[in-house]
């Protein structure tokens, strides 16, 4: 906090499916009393990949869709820059970062804009590519909001009621929400800051899929314990172990720099809303985040 001039944060370990360590430090607002503590909820930005990722799963599991099925059987209107692309793209492609975009390509298109969905997707469709299709790794929030309109086309539900009542609510996640409504309507939450000042709230909602969820330390304690445990919570089991080694499969190779075999780590790749390294010879499965005041690592 003191290096990064932060005003408060929030930290929790997972050990044997349970959460062994949890407390915050500092507090949620700098100019107020209120301290951070393991309930205050943060917005988890692209830590909500994954449970973008986990609905796609679920409708794997249901036979709905399969993951070599192209978009657009599912998704008629998707349609990328390159008419064979976009033929061929599939639903594994969603989710795994190789479109044949830069990282970031397209983000302004939903940030601070009031683009629905359907037009974010549709206006990408006019960037050319920078390179092939599957060829190299370039991070995309783009299609992450493509797939929460997959999910909507599929189920006939929106992304976030699709998260509430097959994730949030199974797994007792009481304190997570994906709406700014829910969102400002919880009270004990972090207020963003930038240059530890406190900024506004900004709502997402356009780019919900990519980014949306909000949540605190004890909730993605189970949400990680889920994962952890093959897809089950308790006696509910929410995707299938298969489902779950599928999506923590390499997908997309990184290059790994010097600095990175310094530290450890041998290998970098994205999986399916997740990324995965080798870190001095363990599989670590990992996400980050971040937004205007907020940072997060899970």
């Amino acid at each position: 906090m003191k290096d990064f001039n932060q005003p408060g944060m929030s930290l929790g370990i997972v050990q044997d499916g349970k959460l062994s360590f949890a407390k915050g430090y500092g507090k949620r607002d700098n100019t107020k009393a209120e301290q951070v503590n393991e309930n205050t909820v943060f917005q988890l930005a692209s830590l909500s990949k994954a449970f973008t990722a986990a609905a796609v799963g679920m409708l794997v599991d249901e036979g709905k869709v399969k993951w070599k099925d192209k978009v657009v059987s599912h998704l008629p209107q998707f349609k990328l820059y390159d008419p064979y692309v976009t033929a061929e793209f599939t639903v594994r492609d969603l989710l795994c970062h190789h479109n044949g975009y830069e990282t970031f390509d397209g983000d302004l298109l939903w940030y601070g804009t009031s683009y629905s969905r359907d037009e974010i997707v549709k206006r990408f469709a006019n960037l050319a590519p920078k390179h092939g299709f599957r060829e190299k790794y370039g991070y995309s929030n783009i299609m992450f909001i493509a797939a929460a309109l997959l999910i909507e086309e599929k189920t006939g539900l929106t992304w976030e009621q699709l998260l509430q009542q097959r994730i949030f609510r199974p797994l007792d996640m009481r304190s997570t929400t994906s709406t700014m409504l829910g969102f400002r309507a919880t009270v004990n939450k972090a207020v963003p800051h930038v240059n530890n000042k406190p900024t506004p709230y900004i709502d997402y909602n356009n780019a919900a899929g990519a980014v949306g969820v909000n949540s605190n330390i004890v909730d993605l304690s189970k949400w990680v314990s889920m994962w952890l445990n093959g897809g089950k919570y308790g006696d509910k089991q929410l995707l299938k172990e298969s489902t779950v080694r599928e999506i923590m499969a390499i997908q997309t190779p990184q290059s790994v720099s010097v600095k990175n075999e310094e530290n450890g780590i041998t290998l970098k790749a994205a999986a399916c809303g997740w990324m995965v390294q080798s870190f001095k010879g363990m599989r670590v499965v990992h996400h980050s985040g971040g937004l205007p005041g907020f940072i997060l690592n899970i």
